[in-house]
């Protein structure tokens, strides 16, 4: 069996695809098989992944499909894998070369079910390393359920146990800023995770990239999260969970989810996403004021307490004009 399976979904990314592929076929590690999946791309990628498949014909499997978007893409590679470990890389990012040499060693040092790595956000000027928010291993559950408050929430910098996948969760389909979805998911049934403290993926930002796209499809913040608390409640974990994905979910509501939705070009929009971030909390949370991480994680917990009442305020207003 292969040891790492990279899973890379394709979809209109020809101007950056060979620096991507190039990464993974030059990697130190080479006991993988590199999962390219043309998610119905419309430009020359497809040109692009049959040049490498025929040049690395035992390394490259390349697959095509009719467009479904990432997450029905990373599905599909998902379900191709064969290796002891699964990583996800996007098709306009690249790697270092012993990025998963590095990963791999982490991963079976201690058999850590899930290990991760930092990241260098690159900008046309700069580059910003991101850290993952793991600062050392985590041997323990009690551990690894801390780590929710800080972990950073992306899919394609870690490296995961092929058995946790047995657990049938997958990436959902049909939306947006699925990572965070999929990776809450995931840690649930994590024990265990050990750290890279190299930023070793480098995350280009693209300026028409759809991560720069604040539209209608910000309300799938709200969604994703409720998939998230009903998961958890299936699984019989929310009550242990209970603390930390609270605190996930009214971070990521008034800090994310507000912050893009500021960035619309209707205030009508803006209003209606404030009184919806209200509602979900109220639903899920009204109490997440007596959450202890708003307050042992200093200036950021005491910030979104403020941001709320500010926000309470405002929408009092706009609701008295009404």
């Amino acid at each position: 069996m292969v040891k790492i399976s990279i899973i890379v979904p394709v979809y209109k990314t020809e101007a950056y695809l060979e620096k991507c592929l190039n990464s993974l076929v030059n990697q130190t590690f080479q006991d993988n098989e590199i999962i390219v999946v043309n998610d119905g791309s419309p430009d020359n990628s497809q040109n692009i992944i049959d040049i490498f498949a025929a040049k690395y014909p035992d390394r490259i499997r390349a697959h095509q499909k009719t467009n479904g978007g990432l997450s029905s893409a990373r599905n599909y590679g998902i379900s191709k894998a064969k290796g002891q470990f699964l990583g996800f890389v996007d098709s306009d990012d690249w790697v270092d070369p012993k990025t998963f040499e590095l990963l791999y060693a982490k991963a079976i040092e201690e058999d850590y079910d899930l290990t991760v790595c930092d990241v260098l956000f690159v900008y046309p000027d700069h580059d910003d390393r991101v850290d993952s928010g793991i600062p050392y291993d985590l041997k323990t559950k009690q551990q690894v359920k801390k780590s929710l408050t800080n972990i950073f929430p992306a899919a394609w910098n870690k490296l995961y146990k092929r058995s946790l996948f047995d657990h049938g969760f997958q990436f959902k389909e049909g939306i947006w800023f699925e990572d965070v979805e999929f990776l809450f998911k995931a840690v649930a049934h994590v024990n265990s995770i050990g750290s890279v403290h190299q930023p070793l993926i480098h995350y280009f930002q693209r300026e028409n990239a759809i991560t720069k796209t604040y539209n209608v499809r910000l309300n799938d913040y709200l969604s994703n999260w409720d998939s998230i608390i009903q998961y958890y409640k299936v699984q019989n974990l929310y009550d242990d969970y209970k603390k930390e994905l609270e605190y996930n979910d009214v971070r990521y509501i008034l800090g994310t989810y507000l912050k893009n939705a500021s960035k619309a070009s209707s205030v009508e929009f803006f209003e209606e996403a404030i009184e919806l971030a209200f509602c979900h909390i109220e639903k899920h949370f009204k109490h997440y004021r007596r959450n202890p991480y708003f307050y042992s994680n200093g200036l950021k917990g005491l910030y979104l307490l403020v941001v709320n009442r500010a926000l309470a305020r405002y929408l009092r207003k706009i609701t008295f004009k009404a």
